[in-house]
């Protein structure tokens, strides 16, 4: 799901997803059972009722999208093993400055993390 946010000459918000579908400020019902069939496709209940603390039942129900969850199954969501896995779904094209910063951090991370060894061998030649 990719999303493409504009600003028009009126400086009002206008949504446009890449995908065909026409989408506005509110998102489909069934936006949460995309969400549980791409970052889960096999056993996506069971994974929404472990992450999230939901009976199995009502995680069902998100999958099937009969229903959406309400903030507090987005928040545990969100603060578990996952949650950077849904917040990059749900922030999926986003163009937003706050976001583009965080992913360019985690990319800074990630090359520092690769490099450490290597880091900590010249440090110790150095020595």
């Amino acid at each position: 799901m990719n999303i493409t946010v504009t600003v028009d000459e009126n400086s009002a918000t206008s949504f446009e997803e890449t995908v065909g579908r026409p989408r506005g400020q509110i998102w489909p019902k069934a936006w949460f059972a995309a969400l549980i069939r791409d970052l889960w496709p096999v056993k996506g209940a069971v994974a929404v009722e472990q992450y999230a603390g939901v009976p199995d039942r009502t995680a069902r129900n998100y999958q099937s999208g009969h229903s959406d969850p309400s903030g507090a199954v987005i928040c545990n969501l969100l603060r578990g093993d996952e949650g950077y896995r849904v917040l990059t779904w749900i922030m999926g094209g986003s163009t937003t400055t706050w976001w583009a910063v965080v992913q360019h951090e985690r990319a800074v991370y990630a090359r520092l993390k690769s490099l450490a060894p290597t880091l900590r061998e010249i440090i110790d030649d150095c020595a």
